[in-house]
């Protein structure tokens, strides 16, 4: 605990305002660290399956690209916060520590929350395990570096993220919200009768509860993606797009990476995610590079907006909590949004391109059309993935013809 000796204004409302911030904060960032975790996420996933109709991003290769900037942003999030409330020189200096009186009263106040809380219950155990089991299940099934256990099916695609997800969900159905009284499971000395105890799950509370609205959304997201595709907009977009083919490639993931997050604080993260993702496949098109560059820091770029409230939903909640104000969110959001940028961008070109091998362009990503039909060029499909140098050189020769 350390004194805040310059309040800005009166010191509950200013720690609350930074606490609240934390929070919105927190909840944004950890959204980044699996597949799971936020809804651009899973609309990127789908996107790439959409566009290939066999390529995937997996979880435990999201999660190798993702967990390391949560892990950085939260870091750098709670230093800031830490300026932000008590200054600079108290938070290197860690400041001046309040009267040991104070320290024992907030401890006290901890451990009694601790104390209502109760002993871990028989249906929170069940739930942790079945948390376990799906982490483990899904940074197991196709992990990359090794033979995942979704080889065992004879189609490596029959499995999917979403198939553990729907399995794990089911058991939750299945499993009783108190510890049955029946064979093994009756604690000693339990007496008590037979009788039917609910599940961990109704759909009851389900149907109610459950965010119905995002699973419309990403399905409309992948319905317009197709759209995009099928109708011919994304050729259409494409040439006004050759403008960018003389800058660099790491500069245009910097203009990509900035648009996304300024333009994303003015609308839901979710449905710019859903608008701007054609977009960049077809500028990684024209770039000749791998989809994911571009796509990729895109999609997170849109859960890193920190000034407005529409921009991410635990921006709105907090924001609708009325406990801070729109220029304070964009005062300190600014500089967090500076923060996002540089670790993204950081990200993308060091463990991020060696994650996705974003030195290389799968086949379902180059050409949208048929090269060999088109130009009379051969190229063999079981050479494997085309590096960036094989394509602009196809791409020379379809030139020439």
């Amino acid at each position: 605990v350390v004194k805040n000796t310059k309040p800005t204004r009166s010191s509950y409302q200013f720690t609350w305002s930074v606490f609240s911030l934390a929070i919105a904060y927190s909840s944004n960032i950890g959204g980044i660290g699996t597949l799971i975790g936020s809804p651009p996420n899973l609309i990127l996933s789908q996107t790439i399956n959409t566009w290939s109709g066999r390529a995937e991003v997996s979880f435990a290769q999201w999660s190798l690209f993702g967990f390391p900037i949560t892990v950085i942003m939260l870091i750098l999030a709670y230093a800031y916060l830490n300026i932000l409330l008590f200054g600079i020189k108290p938070t290197l200096t860690c400041g001046e520590l309040r009267s040991k009186r104070e320290v024992e009263l907030a401890a006290r106040k901890v451990r009694e929350e601790l104390q209502q809380m109760g002993p871990v219950k028989y249906n929170e155990k069940t739930v942790l395990v079945h948390f376990i089991l799906l982490v483990v299940l899904l940074l197991t099934r196709r992990p990359g570096f090794v033979t995942g256990w979704s080889a065992l099916f004879s189609d490596d695609g029959y499995v999917r993220d979403g198939s553990v997800a729907v399995a794990v969900a089911i058991s939750l159905f299945i499993f009783s919200n108190e510890r049955p009284t029946v064979f093994c499971f009756r604690a000693k000395g339990d007496d008590r009768p037979l009788r039917s105890v609910p599940s961990l799950l109704i759909w009851k509370d389900v149907s109610k509860k459950f965010p119905w609205g995002v699973v419309f959304l990403i399905g409309g997201g992948s319905v317009l993606v197709d759209t995009v595709k099928v109708s011919g907009l994304s050729q259409s977009i494409t040439p006004h797009m050759l403008a960018l083919e003389p800058w660099p490639e790491w500069l245009i993931c910097l203009f990509v990476i900035v648009t996304t997050c300024l333009t994303t604080e003015l609308c839901s993260n979710t449905v710019i995610t859903i608008l701007i993702l054609p977009v960049m496949r077809n500028l990684a098109t024209v770039l000749k590079v791998h989809p994911l560059y571009i796509m990729l820091p895109a999609a997170v770029s849109t859960s890193m907006a920190f000034m407005l409230p529409v921009a991410t939903p635990p921006n709105s909640l907090i924001y609708s909590y009325g406990s801070i104000k729109i220029s304070d969110m964009m005062k300190a959001g600014s500089v967090m949004n500076l923060i996002a940028v540089c670790v993204i961008f950081l990200g993308i070109h060091t463990w991020g391109w060696y994650s996705f091998h974003l030195d290389t362009i799968p086949e379902w990503a180059w050409p949208s059309v048929n090269i060999s039909t088109a130009t009379n060029i051969s190229v063999d499909p079981s050479s494997g993935p085309l590096t960036v140098t094989d394509i602009a050189s196809l791409s020379n020769q379809t030139a020439l013809l």
